[in-house]
């Protein structure tokens, strides 16, 4: 899903000077309209995905050493 997420930032040079989306040619880059929304929602789905799967991964890891010793079912749940 992260890769999707940077697909808009990929662009490349036709030939004729213009740039466009390396997965979707008819999108130029740095055009309002469309590549505009596209970017906007791959930054969204970086934040949400790649920023938020992190932090619950930090929490997660800092959480299980307390959870395992307070909650006995913790260690059979999470095997």
């Amino acid at each position: 899903i992260l890769l999707v997420a940077f697909l808009p930032f990929q662009c490349y040079e036709h030939p004729n000077g213009t740039t466009a989306v390396t997965e979707f040619p008819e999108v130029m880059c740095g055009e309002e309209g469309e590549h505009s929304r596209l970017i906007a929602v791959g930054c969204v789905f970086i934040v949400l995905y790649g920023v938020g799967f992190f932090g619950v991964c930090l929490w997660a890891n800092f959480m299980a050493p307390k959870l395992s010793m307070s909650w006995p079912p913790f260690t059979l749940y999470t095997r």
